[in-house]
């Protein structure tokens, strides 16, 4: 029989609205601890929005490592379901007195 712990698991978001022509960072953190490891993942970026458009950030982890990805979102034509693109992003470098 499997315990419920009560704790559900499930995709969310927010909405921004930012100004446009102005660099936005995108930081993103993950610590972890288990009885025999301490795990930290941390990540940051910058992004200069353009006017008129949106765009969609995810953080994401997986093993030993993490990261800020971002699209744009683009208009949507007949028959497509929320068409994408890459976003160009910088990655931050990490100060030395980080964290």
């Amino acid at each position: 029989m499997n315990a419920d712990t009560g704790v559900v698991f499930r995709e969310s978001y927010k909405e921004f609205v930012v100004p446009a022509s102005k660099p936005l960072v995108l930081d993103g953190a993950f610590p972890s601890k288990t009885t025999s490891q301490v795990h930290r993942c941390y990540t940051a970026s910058s992004l200069t929005p353009q006017a008129g458009k949106n765009y969609e950030i995810q953080y994401s982890r997986g093993g030993n490592s993490c990261d800020v990805a971002v699209v744009e979102i683009l208009l949507q034509a007949e028959g497509e379901v929320h068409p994408t693109r890459p976003a160009s992003i910088q990655y931050c470098p990490m100060p030395g007195t980080s964290y």
